[in-house]
């Protein structure tokens, strides 16, 4: 699978054929609402499109949770994000921490390392890294 969400697009997913990527069978995402995610339009939101990792469960049959850190535009003066959790194959959302105002670390993935997953911040008057898991 090969995992996409490019600046002021859709967040996509593309199966891997071994030589090829299979463009026919994409995947959108869905947000929680059941609407398609996109990346904010204008700068500076949108910019640079989603930062992706992805945590897979070797014990699972397609088994783990892509995420991805996302500006946000519902403050136009600053640059916010929220931190999204998708299902790898489907790329419905699972969860967000939409609720928690942090400014957007640009072009900086979410880190995932023993069952966490870890988000720098870029919040003023200094940076945070949040936090979430077991």
């Amino acid at each position: 699978m090969i995992y996409m969400w490019p600046e002021k697009d859709h967040l996509k997913v593309f199966p891997w054929r071994g030589n090829h990527i299979d463009d026919t069978h994409r995947v959108l995402g869905l947000g929680l609402d059941g609407k398609l995610v996109v990346a904010p339009p204008g700068p500076p939101f949108g910019m640079p499109g989603g930062m992706l990792s992805i945590n897979v469960d070797p014990t699972q049959r397609k088994g783990g949770v892509l995420f991805a850190s996302i500006t946000r535009t519902d403050d136009p003066t600053q640059s916010r994000g929220v931190l999204r959790a998708f299902d790898p194959i489907t790329l419905k959302e699972l969860w967000n921490n939409s609720s928690e105002v942090y400014g957007c670390a640009k072009f900086v993935p979410p880190t995932i390392a023993g069952g966490r997953v870890f988000l720098p911040t870029c919040t003023k008057p200094r940076g945070e890294v949040l936090v979430y898991g077991r």
